[in-house]
């Protein structure tokens, strides 16, 4: 484990026992959060395996014993969304007051990234029956192409048994040129190959995806 840095903090429970220090790729966004590992733990497999005796878990639970705020360990997450960790970290914490009113396309598409590469889908499924709805995914005037993008990337991520009638929805709905859009956002080079069959308008393919997905 690493010490805590010094950046700002967000306290998340009076219970903290744990710093997450959250790093952007480039390193020009790092924000604190002391959480409290056992919601982790409940919320996330992912941290489940982290935090037990074999990996941090034993640091952390010397320090538990020591019972000094002083002592509390951090771990650095590198190359993530600071942004969307706050969201996850502050709904498993049960934070409602930090959480956002209105997300925008791209917000929702990071957290998708977030939970899947971290395993906190279970704990976000609510807000994820919400999301992974055509008719309720939000697309701004003027970029509806690319948010669809970000629709069918966060359903994908999310393993939604939505996916592939958003998938069907928006093959017929999405510009001649959404190609040519898609490219200009790199976020959404993560859409999995098989999902070009909606290059040909073809809800058909788009099922064939989601039944091949590695998810």
């Amino acid at each position: 484990m690493e010490p805590a840095q010094n950046n700002p903090s967000v306290y998340l429970s009076d219970q903290a026992d744990l710093v997450l220090v959250v790093r952007n790729t480039d390193g020009s966004k790092v924000r604190s959060f002391l959480v409290f590992s056992s919601m982790l733990r409940h919320a996330s497999p992912y941290f489940e395996t982290l935090l037990s005796p074999r990996f941090e878990g034993r640091q952390l639970r010397e320090a538990q014993k020591e019972g000094s705020q002083l002592a509390i360990p951090g771990i650095t997450l590198e190359e993530d969304d600071v942004e969307a960790m706050d969201f996850i970290f502050s709904c498993v914490h049960f934070r409602a007051e930090r959480i956002p009113r209105k997300l925008t396309a791209e917000s929702i598409a990071n957290i998708a990234i977030q939970s899947d590469k971290y395993d906190f889908n279970g704990a976000l499924i609510g807000w994820i029956n919400c999301w992974c709805d055509a008719n309720n995914f939000p697309q701004e005037n003027g970029t509806t192409a690319r948010d669809m993008g970000y629709g069918l990337l966060a359903a994908y991520l999310f393993r939604s048994p939505a996916f592939s009638t958003m998938s069907a929805r928006y093959a017929h709905d999405l510009p001649p040129d959404f190609r040519q859009i898609w490219r200009e956002y790199k976020i959404l080079s993560r859409l999995p190959e098989a999902l070009k069959g909606i290059y040909y308008g073809c809800p058909c393919f788009l099922g064939a995806a989601t039944k091949n997905s590695p998810h």
